[in-house]
């Protein structure tokens, strides 16, 4: 009998020590998801929110203007002309139109999607606030694609390889832009991104501007490609071109024209097409290093090339016409048209210090060089070029890809290619 007690008080006290070391466990496991949170917002440039009290770090109310539960404050400190929105690497970004009131300001809201987590976070350019607006993870996205109402596709690579694209939306309500400011742990105002997955495998895609709809670059018979305009969910599909290439990169223009052009590499012949009615219809032909970035509601359209380490960039007014000179080198990847709020063609482009490459093209899409840039604008109509930011006049160097414009031309929005942070660039006039 006492023996069985003995064993009795032995179990117990197992248990106990069992019991101890799995609090411990979970202790330890609270404790580094903790430190990995305040790593995260260190990375976005944020403090993590103290235990108690206030919901958002004193960096982040002091840094925005953001105070406690969101509510708008008087700016401690103003929004910098070169803002570097996030330090994190980010995977995509757009300008959203946040109310449909023609009498407010809705292009000062940037959407982007961090790299990592897939969560969507928003910048305000008027107070410098960044907000989380999604907690649903995404891990490991490589691309981002916003349209103008809060829709978004998040690109990655699946266990099997294949290209995996997620088509979500966030919704546009006025509680939401009002949040508090959210940290990776989670708040009131994140929300889970719904929406759907594309069929795999999609080589591009180019979201259709004021529109809810995609182009879409799907696997065609025998190797080829097919262009597909799709509704957001990737349902309702229409091919509008088959092709027995698949090197295409898309363009999707705001009066509905498409653009297809073969992806560049230096010194070899480039062409680029519209899609009329079913056919290709030559825009530019026998081009080395075609990079291309046609302008919306007119023929125009910026055209660089690049051979044996020389780069240049041109303007083409239209079709069949003879090609402006523009005395800047960079390539027209790095470069975006502002919107056409006027009879000017102007365009923003980033413009390299030098290239230390005979293959600048390849070597800056494999990521094997960077550059470091400063911003000009450029009047394509006469081909006047004047500097919009200079090395001179910031300390920062960044190696600038994919940007886009807000739709009142005063922002331009850009990724660095080396780190793949996430910038604002205030246009002066």
């Amino acid at each position: 009998m006492n023996s069985a007690h003995t064993v009795l008080r032995y179990l117990v006290a197992a248990a106990v020590v069992v019991l101890l070391a799995g609090l411990g466990g979970w202790y330890y496991f609270l404790k580094t998801q903790g430190q990995a949170i305040i790593a995260t917002d260190a990375g976005r440039g944020l403090d993590s929110p103290p235990p108690f009290g206030s919901d958002t770090g004193s960096t982040y109310s002091n840094v925005s203007g953001t105070g406690a539960g969101g509510t708008s404050q008087t700016q401690v400190k103003a929004v910098p002309r070169l803002w570097h929105v996030a330090k994190t690497p980010v995977a995509g970004m757009g300008f959203v139109d946040t109310t449909k009131s023609a009498a407010a300001t809705s292009s000062s809201q940037l959407y982007f999607a961090e790299r990592g987590t897939g969560y969507i976070l928003k910048a305000d350019t008027s107070t410098g606030s960044v907000t989380r607006l999604t907690n649903k993870l995404f891990p490991k996205i490589y691309e981002a694609l916003f349209n103008s109402f809060g829709d978004v596709v998040l690109r990655s690579i699946d266990d099997t390889g294949n290209i995996s694209s997620f088509a979500g939306n966030i919704p546009l309500q006025d509680s939401l832009a009002s949040s508090s400011p959210s940290t990776p742990s989670g708040s009131s105002g994140a929300t889970a991104l719904s929406g759907r997955y594309l069929e795999s495998g999609i080589r591009d895609i180019a979201p259709k501007p004021g529109t809810r709809e995609l182009l879409l670059l799907v696997p065609g018979a025998g190797g080829g490609a097919d262009v597909v305009i799709s509704s957001w969910d990737g349902t309702k599909q229409k091919t509008v071109f088959s092709s027995p290439l698949s090197g295409w990169k898309l363009f999707s223009l705001a009066d509905g024209r498409i653009f297809l052009s073969l992806k560049p590499s230096d010194g070899a012949a480039g062409y680029a097409f519209e899609i009329r009615n079913g056919t290709l219809v030559p825009r530019l032909r026998n081009i080395p290093g075609l990079t291309f970035l046609p302008y919306s509601s007119s023929g125009g359209a910026l055209f660089g090339q690049s051979a044996g380490g020389d780069v240049s960039l041109f303007f083409s007014p239209k079709e069949g016409a003879g090609a402006v000179y523009l005395p800047i080198r960079t390539a027209a990847d790095k470069c975006v048209w502002a919107p056409p709020l006027n009879k000017q063609l102007i365009a923003y482009c980033a413009v390299p210090d030098n290239f230390a490459s005979q293959n600048f093209l390849t070597d800056w899409y494999m990521g094997a060089q960077h550059t470091s840039d400063s911003w000009w604008r450029i009047d394509a109509g006469t081909g006047e070029v004047t500097p919009l930011l200079e090395p001179g006049d910031t300390e920062e160097t960044f190696d600038a890809e994919n940007p886009v414009i807000d739709s009142a031309g005063e922002r331009i929005a850009f990724m660095d290619a080396e780190d793949k942070s996430l910038w604002i660039l205030k246009i002066q006039k």
